[in-house]
């Protein structure tokens, strides 16, 4: 145990890798908001996200005078900032200087698609709770009602659905 050092001397130190790449210093990064808060101090606090992991970012007050739209969960976005190591949490993070829109993000409309077909079998089950089937046959029927029902619209819209 000859060199032993404290946790801010690795932050520090680490900080310091970070502050000292290149590619690090002025990067875009293309990925999907999540998590958004934005502060009563006017700094934006969010995720960027992909299918492959998370960033943390924060936007300061000072450089959110460029933001051309509002900001909000599922917009797919390119920032462009630099990384560092906010040295007191030992967390990296993007400190984001410009964010461009690019439209709604894949993973949202995704979401967006499953809510969808979760109302609409939402609706389906009320039906049958408002309907109530007078015994098993009549509940066998009506599952095959609406998966055939299912398959049809899947049909119509190119999609094969076992």
């Amino acid at each position: 145990m000859n060199n032993v050092y404290s946790v801010g001397q690795i932050n520090n130190y680490i900080r310091r890798m970070f502050q000292q790449d290149i590619l690090l210093s002025r990067v875009y990064v293309r990925g999907e908001v999540s998590n958004l808060k934005y502060h009563t101090s006017g700094h934006i606090y969010f995720s960027l996200k992909d299918e492959t992991g998370t960033l943390s970012c924060v936007m300061f007050a000072g450089n959110r005078k460029g933001l051309t739209f509002a900001m909000k969960n599922g917009d797919k976005v390119i920032c462009a900032g630099n990384f560092d190591v906010y040295t007191r949490g030992g967390n990296y993070q993007m400190y984001v200087k410009a964010i461009r829109l690019e439209g709604a993000g894949l993973l949202y409309e995704r979401f967006l698609k499953l809510k969808a077909e979760l109302l609409e079998m939402a609706d389906c089950l009320n039906w049958i709770m408002e309907n109530p089937c007078r015994n098993f046959h009549d509940a066998l029927q009506c599952v095959y009602l609406y998966h055939l029902a299912m398959c049809l619209d899947g049909q119509q819209h190119g999609i094969s659905i076992g």
